[in-house]
């Protein structure tokens, strides 16, 4: 049981991970077409040529910035989601001997319950069937 909610966790993680990863590449794809988009648009408005290669390298190095900065947040955010997965883990394996032992201890307690119920059905049965005989 333990094992089995560790690894859903470990797979919760994994798909995290992965959709972080689906969402840096959209942030990045996003980025380049807002680049590309941004630079068409110099390119065809009705400037001069300095003016324009001016406009390009201000929207470039803004482009750039903000696929940085998007890139570092993702990767701080991975990062701490490892950590957390890593703490999860350590926590779940340091924790499993504790729980098997509460287990068994559970099972022993229930047994003695199990055999002091049907004990006493037995006597029951054998006292209803002492007054027939009678």
């Amino acid at each position: 049981m333990i094992l089995r909610d560790l690894l859903d966790f470990i797979g919760k993680e994994k798909r995290k991970k992965e959709k972080e990863k689906v969402a840096q590449k959209l942030a990045l794809g996003v980025g380049i077409g807002a680049t590309v988009g941004l630079v068409t648009g110099i390119l065809i408005a009705p400037k001069e040529g300095k003016e324009t290669r001016k406009d390009i390298k201000e929207k470039a190095i803004f482009a750039v910035d903000t696929i940085g900065e998007t890139i570092q947040e993702k990767s701080e955010t991975i990062k701490d989601s490892a950590v957390h997965a890593r703490k999860k883990v350590r926590n779940a394996i340091k924790d499993s001997p504790a729980k098997k032992r509460r287990v068994k201890e559970k099972i022993k307690s229930d047994s003695k319950v199990i055999a002091q119920e049907a004990s006493e059905v037995a006597d029951s049965i054998s006292d209803s069937s002492d007054q027939t005989v009678k």
